[in-house]
């Protein structure tokens, strides 16, 4: 799950027609296409997946502030770290007691490194006689309901398509322990089904993500292919679904360039294949 900046996705959004990728009623959803590149560490001028905690959600959205655009084969626009080839990086962490405060987790760059969650957020005003608004952790007791595992973390409401500021703060819960618990619910089309702990791909809580590649090394598609992570083609509905994908040079668009956003996004394949424009969220007043 993940957090917004709400002042930070207003500006975003109005300076580059980037959007966030989250839940449309609570900080739950996945990362930012501002991000999406970064989630392998090579691209779009971001850090590394291990680096942001959201929107879900992103920070999730197409766009971003890629500075190093250039032109890929054939005079495509393309993400200038996808052109060159870069080694892996070598791995800080090879097991958990080398991440007493956290994780050793597999980045999508290949590299395995300690993954921390993410600092708790600033949290809004409860509306007066609202029960479903939460103070803090504390709050968010363990669900009975089976559907959680724990980790109750208390997280301001956001909301990635327009409409009235969000008020009030909403108990997220992790939604699994290991990628065993993600594997019965693997969509259809997809070949990857991954537990992205908290901290890592901007979640606030753990959380289950699905697409066509786990690190670089799968992306072979092409010359220089990433793994990214990146909201998906939305069909103009605020629905967000953040997938792994493959991202290529010589893609027709990137996160910057090569479509019109806000209506029109770049946004990953459905087969996770390289990139085309795409329908984004939507934006009502």
């Amino acid at each position: 799950m993940m957090r917004f900046d709400l002042l930070a996705f207003a500006l975003l959004c109005a300076s580059s027609g980037a959007w966030l990728a989250g839940g449309c009623s609570s900080a739950a959803g996945g990362a930012a296409d501002a991000t999406a590149d970064q989630a392998s560490g090579y691209d779009a001028g971001g850090t590394d997946a291990t680096g942001g905690a959201d929107a879900s959600g992103a920070t999730g959205g197409a766009g971003g502030t890629d500075a190093a655009d250039v032109a890929g084969s054939g005079g495509a626009p393309a993400d200038a770290a996808l052109d060159s080839a870069v080694d892996r990086p070598a791995d800080t962490c090879t097991q958990a007691s080398d991440c007493p405060d956290g994780t050793c987790w597999l980045q999508l760059n290949g590299a395995k490194s300690c993954i921390k969650p993410p600092a708790s957020p600033a949290l809004l005003m409860c509306p007066q006689g609202e029960p479903t608004c939460c103070k803090g952790d504390g709050d968010c007791a363990l669900p009975t309901d089976g559907g959680q595992t724990g980790n109750g973390r208390c997280l301001p409401r956001t909301s990635p398509c327009g409409g009235a500021i969000p008020i009030g703060n909403l108990c997220q819960f992790d939604q699994c322990g290991t990628d065993a618990d993600c594997s019965a619910k693997t969509p259809a089309g997809a070949t990857v089904a991954i537990c992205a702990p908290a901290g890592a791909l901007d979640h606030d809580t753990a959380g289950c993500v699905y697409g066509g590649c786990r690190t670089d090394a799968d992306c072979t598609k092409s010359p220089g292919g990433r793994c990214s992570y990146a909201l998906a083609d939305t069909g103009g509905a605020c629905s967000v679904r953040n997938v792994l994908f493959c991202a290529y040079p010589n893609d027709p668009c990137s996160m910057t360039s090569g479509c019109s956003p806000p209506v029109m996004i770049c946004v990953p394949n459905d087969d996770y294949q390289g990139r085309r424009c795409g329908k984004g969220l939507p934006m009502y007043p």
